[in-house]
């Protein structure tokens, strides 16, 4: 049997939460403290103009892993990013050719990657959310065990999730014979009438799985009300989960951090 971690946390970009020199040292020392194998991020965002990117020129995600490894930590930990929406930049910063800022998702880990893709997210006409959305997923393997992990983040209204939750569900159905996990910021509560698109396509809530006593609210960090960060899996995947947990640290983002432990055959 091989044991897994997975750590998901939505970033919050640079300014989505306020701090974020101090909040990319204070993510590192939640890593290191839960030793995760595979690390999963949403809000993932480049922007030479920012602070930091100014003096290493890397986007959020990838300066994570430089801090980790200035401090000898997952060293042999390597990353794998995805930009999802580009943003003009024309009017904010004239000096900037379009498609330098971005906005995506990564993965960070020490485990094999097989292969990896990004599914783009449709959403229909009468949908106010203006951003771009995706699952990024990845299949990956340590010894003879694989699964595959979708890094994902729904839209902002209910026309849009209606449209991600049946996408979702068809890019599941890509994959019957592996452990299959959909974690990341689902931007809604989990037991409103689209998750049972999930349901139906054979995906189960984890956290409900694993029968846990808490509400398991993540959102807003500093004082929890919501839980829009969420974990989906197929029956593989279910059989293998050891247990789903939020983590308590709440000045790391305007999300609290989802870990799930998988034990796979």
């Amino acid at each position: 049997m091989i044991n897994m971690k997975i750590i998901s946390l939505n970033i919050a970009n640079y300014d989505d939460h306020p701090g974020w020199e101090n909040r990319r040292q204070r993510i590192c020392e939640m890593l290191i403290k839960m030793q995760p194998d595979l690390i999963s991020l949403q809000e993932v965002r480049f922007n030479p103009q920012q602070k930091t990117c100014q003096i290493s020129y890397q986007n959020s995600a990838e300066e994570l892993l430089a801090l980790l490894h200035s401090q000898k930590k997952f060293l042999d930990f390597r990353i794998i990013t995805q930009p999802t929406m580009y943003y003009p930049t024309k009017y904010s910063y004239p000096s900037l050719d379009d498609k330098v800022i971005w906005e995506g998702k990564s993965f960070i880990t020490n485990l094999n990657i097989l292969e990896y893709g990004n599914f783009l997210l449709t959403k229909p006409d009468t949908s106010r959310d203006m951003n771009k959305r995706s699952i990024f997923w990845c299949r990956l393997k340590r010894k003879d065990s694989e699964f595959i992990i979708g890094n994902l983040h729904w839209g902002l209204d209910e026309a849009a999730r209606i449209s991600n939750a049946t996408q979702t569900a068809q890019l599941a159905a890509r994959f019957p014979d592996i452990p299959l996990i959909f974690a990341g910021d689902y931007n809604t509560d989990p037991d409103v009438p689209i998750q049972q698109q999930l349901i139906a396509a054979g995906l189960s809530d984890l956290w409900v799985t694993a029968n846990n006593q808490n509400p398991g609210f993540t959102f807003p960090a500093q004082e929890p009300t919501r839980r829009i960060d969420q974990a989906w899996g197929n029956k593989l995947a279910v059989q293998s989960l050891e247990s789903i947990s939020i983590q308590p640290f709440h000045d790391l983002s305007d999300h609290l951090a989802l870990l799930i432990e998988l034990e796979l055959k």
